[in-house]
């Protein structure tokens, strides 16, 4: 009787024994894969798995469901992962190893550079030209690429040549002409008489004297003076006006009709370079005191309960203004304005300090008068956001923060304890900050984490960016 196999059939002649062997003969080569791969065997790994696969390839779709793939799938993840960067990307494609590079680029043409002690006159000329190749080298990267270089050599060649061709500069020999200055304006003329030409302060002389009393006061009157004259096209800023008091009794002054004793004068001087047409450079205002008086003809000290007093910007100094009516700032406040309005608002002194606990979202054209020695703190933050994400067209959304004097005594904002991805005052990372000024006060404000401290936000993905708008202080 002939021998048989394990499955009945004559040895020899059995297609199962045949498909066993068959898997077997393909499950050695699979066990005989190297459990670890580098650089150096990447190739002779790569071949086995070829030589795996073809002979995998050779069986029927069952044989091959009977292998085990475990060693060959290991092996295949690890020779993945050899030509992935250390970003674990495709270093052809990934933008991390591209900026490396680029910086190592840059790096690498500071490090050429020679130090200034191995300067010679030859090599003068062709360091100067390596110098203006790093320069615009190290201009194309990004704020956060040149942050990554090490300039010192580099910096310290550019002072040198600074230094170099300053004192290569041959001075002046006769000094120019001064420009006559003719047909001139005040760039602010609010307190000045045209007709006579002086300053009218409807203030009393103890009034006026209490100005006068510390430098913190004075530059109340400072911002009633002009800050610059305007000449053609230029505008000449003047120097910080002087005081002086009439000591001798002065020629009256007319002003409707009514003749005025002079307090004093106010003087100043024109920039540098510039003189009147009798070729002097001084300015004076004659100061005239008109105290206000009520229907009776008393004299009265201006009052501001009709009114919040507050600095405003005149486009080229801090001039003293009065809001009619505002809104008093509460604990409880959690928006500011209207869509499409103009609101003012105002923070108190007397309910200092003062704390809101919740975000503050601005609505249409705000303005908020901070009263001297006020103090407010919003926990959270104030959310000013341009709704159409356009930085080029401005914001209905608008916040201008003003103070009543610009001495130590000014209120006080302090914005704190914001979310991530949020900006202290402005919007977060998904949004476009709206306009936000600063013409006066004590304002600190805080962002959260990626969040800046007045305009926009980002996450660490930085596809979602949130533009800052508008940023005037």
């Amino acid at each position: 009787m002939p021998e048989t196999c394990a499955h009945g059939n004559a040895l020899g002649s059995c297609e199962t024994c045949a498909s066993e062997a068959r898997v077997a003969a393909v499950q050695a080569q699979i066990d005989a894969l190297p459990e670890e791969v580098t650089a150096e065997t990447k190739e002779a790994a790569q071949t086995a798995l070829a030589a795996v696969d073809t002979a995998k390839a050779a069986l029927t779709e069952a044989e091959q469901g009977r292998l085990d793939m475990t060693k060959y799938t290991a092996l295949a993840e690890k020779l993945a992962a050899l030509d992935k960067c250390a970003h674990g990307n495709d270093p052809a494609t990934c933008e991390a190893c591209k900026s490396e590079a680029r910086v190592a680029e840059v790096q690498a043409l500071i490090d050429a550079l020679p130090t200034v002690e191995e300067l010679t006159e030859d090599t003068l000329a062709q360091t100067r030209e390596q110098l203006a190749t790093v320069k615009a080298a190290v201009e194309a990267l990004t704020a956060e690429e040149q942050a990554l270089l090490t300039l010192d050599k580099y910096t310290a060649l550019t002072e040198y040549f600074a230094a170099l061709d300053e004192a290569a500069t041959e001075p002046t020999e006769t000094e120019p002409e001064p420009i006559v200055v003719t047909g001139w304006l005040w760039d602010y003329d609010e307190y000045i008489d045209e007709a006579s030409g002086c300053m009218v302060l409807p203030i009393t002389p103890e009034e006026f004297a209490a100005y006068l009393s510390d430098e913190e006061t004075y530059q109340v009157i400072q911002v009633m003076l002009p800050g610059a004259v305007l000449f053609g096209e230029e505008t000449l800023t003047l120097e910080p006006w002087t005081y002086e008091p009439a000591n001798e009794e002065p020629a009256p002054v007319v002003l409707d009709e009514e003749s005025y004793q002079p307090e004093g004068f106010f003087k100043t001087t024109l920039p540098e370079g510039y003189v009147l047409e009798d070729g002097n450079d001084e300015l004076s205002l004659t100061l005239v005191l008109i105290p206000p008086v009520d229907e009776e003809n008393t004299p009265v000290v201006y009052d501001t309960k009709s009114g919040i007093s507050y600095m405003a910007w005149n486009g080229f100094q801090l001039v003293p203004a009065t809001c009619d009516s505002a809104t008093i700032v509460t604990g409880s406040d959690t928006s500011w304005g209207t869509a499409g309005a103009t609101t003012w608002y105002v923070v108190q002194a007397s309910d200092s300090p003062l704390t809101i606990s919740s975000r503050i979202t601005v609505k249409g054209d705000v303005h908020l008068i901070l009263e001297d020695n006020c103090n407010l703190t919003v926990n959270g933050g104030i959310q000013v956001q341009d709704d159409d994400k356009d930085i080029t067209n401005g914001s209905t959304n608008r916040l201008t923060i003003y103070a009543q004097s610009t001495g130590e005594n000014m209120g006080t904002l302090t914005v704190q304890n914001v979310e991530g991805q949020k900006a202290g005052i402005g919007t977060e990372s998904s949004n476009t900050a709206g306009t936000v000024t600063i013409n006066g006060g004590k304002v600190t404000a805080t962002g959260g984490q990626y969040g800046a401290g007045i305009g926009g936000a980002y996450y660490s993905n930085s596809s979602k960016n949130g533009p800052a708008g508008t940023v005037t202080i």
